[in-house]
């Protein structure tokens, strides 16, 4: 029912529709009033619209770039056996010739309980008391050596770091060479590309400022990134001292002890000699009186034969004595001899550490990467980061007040 009140009202409606009587005349008379102008036109304002498009996408283009440049660097780009790179350069550090020694040298002084420095780590006995002094902290030190706290000695190794950017990789690596090898560097190891570079260097101390204020100066201070370590070797070198010192005592005490045996042979081989001086003179007696005694039955040449043959037998223990007493110092002579050279031995390489912690503590060892910086890069390096967070509020801004509006041209 109500659907078709609703369709005839419809359609009643449709039926009264009709313009008012004299429509076109009042259209006529109404535009004749009107001034002349132009028909009405939609306006649409693009001022400053292309601002907020241009910083939006400046803003999504520096975002992915900063996403990309806080990526780890991934390492050196493979290169196949056999294809060499002309732009890629190499170098194998230098070995320590103290190693060799090391590894060449085994300790024989002494007795053991059948353990031997290094039989599971590779290291000397040097090297496991510096181990295990590092490793306690110093609390071996501070327990034990209570002269330690007072030592205020310095002997400082200095590592190096610096980080550059640049646009020119290779040219960079190349300079940075020269001036090591100007301050009478070395260069152990240098890889270069043309978007990474590393170079591993050792400095002399002494001219190791130098050698800072140059570099810094090749580019602006943005493009480098400096750092400094600095380690105080004294737990080193004391323990190397101690070293030095108890295998000198060592020496000192092996000295007396190969004195006091050659003393006691001296005497021990003296008393056996003169013994066997008085046996020789009391034999010969006897084999006189033997040989002038007119019978050989009588008690007394019986007596003298008894006598002849207990001082042959004394003869013959003292002989035996004697050479005991000969092989005997021969041996102790050989084992001082072999502790002696032992500790000798020991001795030259805590020499030999001692100079080569100094060596190492006159010398900077230095690392430098360069890597290069693209133009955005360059850009982040000297706009504050929160300003790239602020351009996404600017360009809305602007597109909110540069917004397409519809206008017309009204009389």
């Amino acid at each position: 029912m109500s659907s078709s009140i609703k369709q005839l009202l419809a359609r009643w409606g449709a039926a009264a529709r009709h313009l008012p009587l004299h429509h076109d005349a009042l259209k006529d008379k109404l535009f004749a009033a009107l001034p002349a102008t132009q028909p009405a036109q939609l306006k649409t304002t693009w001022t400053f619209r292309w601002f907020a498009l241009a910083g939006a996408a400046l803003v999504l283009v520096l975002v992915v770039i900063k996403h990309r440049n806080n990526q780890p660097f991934s390492g050196y780009p493979r290169i196949p056996a056999g294809q060499g790179s002309g732009h890629l350069l190499s170098a194998t550090p230098l070995t320590n010739p103290l190693d060799a020694e090391k590894s060449a040298y085994q300790p024989t002084a002494g007795p053991s309980l059948d353990i031997e420095y290094g039989a599971a780590t590779g290291l000397g006995s040097s090297d496991v008391r510096v181990t295990v002094n590092r490793l306690t902290g110093g609390l071996l030190g501070t327990f034990f050596d209570l002269d330690q706290i007072n030592d205020t000695r310095e002997f400082l190794k200095t590592n190096y770091q610096a980080d550059f950017k640049s646009r020119a990789v290779q040219k960079l690596a190349r300079r940075l060479q020269t001036i090591i090898r100007g301050y009478g560097g070395r260069i152990d190891n240098a890889r270069i590309n043309s978007e990474y570079a590393s170079l591993d260097f050792v400095l002399p101390q002494t001219i190791f400022g130098d050698f800072r204020a140059e570099i810094a100066e090749i580019v602006p201070e943005a493009f480098l990134v400096e750092s400094e370590q600095q380690q105080n070797l004294l737990p080193e070198k004391r323990a190397i001292e101690h070293e030095t010192a108890t295998q000198t005592d060592i020496l000192k005490h092996l000295q007396v002890v190969r004195a006091k045996i050659e003393s006691d042979h001296r005497t021990a081989a003296a008393h056996l000699n003169n013994q066997l001086k008085n046996i020789e003179r009391n034999l010969a007696n006897v084999n006189q009186q033997i040989k002038d005694s007119p019978a050989t039955t009588t008690p007394a040449y019986q007596s003298l034969i008894t006598e002849r043959n207990n001082l042959s037998a004394n003869r013959s223990f003292f002989n035996q004595q004697l050479q005991s007493e000969n092989q005997q110092i021969k041996n102790k002579r050989i084992e001082n001899d072999r502790q002696v050279t032992a500790a000798n031995a020991e001795l030259k390489i805590s020499l030999t550490e001692d100079k080569a912690l100094l060596d190492n503590v006159a010398t900077v060892t230095g690392s430098i990467s360069i890597e290069r910086i693209s133009l955005f890069g360059i850009v982040q390096l000297y706009v504050p980061p929160f300003v790239f967070w602020l351009l996404p509020i600017v360009a809305f801004v602007i597109w909110r007040l540069t917004r397409p509006r519809h206008a017309f041209d009204l009389p």
